[in-house]
């Protein structure tokens, strides 16, 4: 595996203070989530390149077993900056993490980050997913703005059960040392969210997604901590669950960038619901 020298010095005020990325894929998962928010984007630049380094000579396009990874659970300290509402227990989550490539580049990706309706994007669970924008779009589409923020509404239904939540999702533009750019967000769910019947709830979801320049594709990177509280499902099978849909939604994410949504969509993208006040 090729290590990269993964130090940058800052010059801000004349003294060299250099910053370095964890070279333990795990280590630099945390990383990226607790250097979100800088005000510079340093950490998340060196983290980057490391990130491309330690993912170069994973079998991207092999099967999910050689491409998903054991990442540690967040802790409190080490949101970021994301809240750690009521629901939130570390010792109750169940981390997961997986990298695939995408056949498209990052400016491609954009096209996903600015579409409204998600359903069809997301996991075949997903039934209803729109997206608003709280700051502005196009400022960001044209990097005169580093970040986007958006509220995100989300409608899942299985046999597990049916649950409407709310998403907060960030995204961040990112320079990397070779001056290529890539795409970082965050996201999480304020507060834990019950069940339609009041039987169950999902309690925690805490999301790390990365775009990485890869030519004319992108290198994508995922890691995900959450739990539920459902009958007959255990921390484990969640986890499983939980990276089958990670790797569900990138193909359908490639899929839409392609144009095939509308032929392969098995989902009703015009479906409306009303939302329990």
């Amino acid at each position: 595996m090729r290590v990269v020298p993964v130090v940058l010095w800052a010059l801000a005020t004349g003294c060299a203070a250099p910053v370095v990325a964890p070279q333990d894929l795990d280590e630099l998962t945390s990383f990226l989530v607790e250097n979100f928010e800088n005000e510079t984007s340093t950490e998340l630049s060196v983290g980057g390149e490391q990130l491309q380094a330690l993912l170069e000579d994973v079998p991207l396009d092999g099967s999910i077993a050689d491409r998903s990874f054991t990442v540690s659970a967040l802790s409190e300290a080490s949101l970021g900056g994301m809240p750690a509402h009521s629901g939130f227990n570390e010792e109750a989550q169940a981390p997961v993490a997986i990298a695939w490539k995408s056949r498209f580049d990052v400016e491609e990706h954009l096209r996903i980050v600015a579409e409204t309706n998600q359903v069809c994007i997301e996991s075949g669970t997903t039934k209803y997913y729109g997206r608003t924008f709280v700051t502005d779009l196009s400022e960001f589409e044209s990097q005169a703005s580093e970040t986007l923020k958006t509220t995100n509404e989300v409608r899942k239904e299985s046999i597990l059960g049916r649950v409407w939540y709310d998403i907060e999702k960030e995204y961040r533009w990112v320079k990397l040392p070779n001056d290529e750019m890539a795409v970082i967000s965050r996201s999480w769910a304020p507060q834990a969210y019950p069940t339609d019947n009041g039987g169950g709830s999902f309690d925690q979801t805490y999301v790390l997604e990365v775009w990485l320049p890869d030519g004319t594709e992108t290198v994508r990177y995922s890691a995900m901590w959450s739990s539920v509280t459902l009958a007959g499902i255990s921390p484990n099978a969640w986890a499983g669950l939980v990276r089958n849909g990670l790797d569900e939604g990138g193909r359908f994410a490639d899929d839409y960038l392609d144009d095939f949504a509308d032929r392969l969509c098995t989902q009703d993208r015009n479906r409306t619901y009303d939302r329990p006040q």
